[in-house]
C-alpha cells in the first residue's frame, strides 16, 4: 500500500506530464491556426434595399469552438465589408446595428429569426464567399426601469 507522500508524488508527476501535453496541443493548434486564408465578403442592406453604413459583419464558426474574437467588420457606405484570414471551415455570417434596432440574431434569444444568417463554408476549393446580408424590420426597443416590491 503507497503512503501519502509516494500517493502525492505520483499524482504530481502525472499532473505535470498533462500539463506539458496540453501545452503541446495548444501550441500545435496555434501554429495551425491562420495558415488558411478564406474571406468571405459582401454587402448589407435594410428591408428596403439601401446599404448599411457602420453595420458590424461577424462570421461566426460553425464547425469549432470560438477561441477569442469573433472574426468580424464595418460596412462602408455602401454597405461592403470583407472578412479575411479565416480558416477553412464552415460559418454564420450575419450583421448588427443595434443603435438603429437592428440586432446581432446570432445570440439564442432571436432562435426564430435565423433566417436572416447566411451560412457559408470555405475550403482550399472555395477560398471566398459572397453575402448579401439584409437586415430585415427593426427590432423593437424596451425602455423602462425594474423594482422589486420591497426595496422600490
Amino acid at each position: 500500500m503507497m503512503d501519502t507522500r509516494t500517493a502525492r508524488g505520483a499524482m504530481q508527476r502525472i499532473m505535470n506530464r498533462l500539463t506539458i501535453s496540453f501545452i503541446g496541443v495548444l501550441v500545435a493548434a496555434s501554429l495551425s491556426v491562420g495558415q488558411d486564408d478564406g474571406s468571405v465578403h459582401g454587402t448589407v442592406v435594410d428591408d428596403s434595399g439601401m446599404p448599411v453604413k457602420g453595420a458590424t459583419v461577424y462570421a461566426h464558426p460553425l464547425d469549432r469552438p470560438m477561441a477569442g474574437i469573433v472574426p468580424h467588420d464595418i460596412s462602408d457606405e455602401n454597405g461592403s465589408f470583407t472578412i479575411s484570414k479565416l480558416d477553412y471551415g464552415r460559418y454564420s455570417v450575419s450583421a448588427a446595428k443595434p443603435d438603429e434596432g437592428y440586432p446581432e440574431l446570432n445570440f439564442a434569444f432571436y432562435t426564430g429569426f435565423h433566417a436572416k444568417l447566411s451560412v457559408i463554408r470555405l475550403s482550399a476549393q472555395h477560398k471566398s464567399a459572397t453575402v448579401a446580408l439584409h437586415l430585415g424590420k427593426k427590432a423593437g426597443i424596451l425602455k423602462g426601469t425594474v423594482a422589486d416590491a420591497i426595496t422600490g
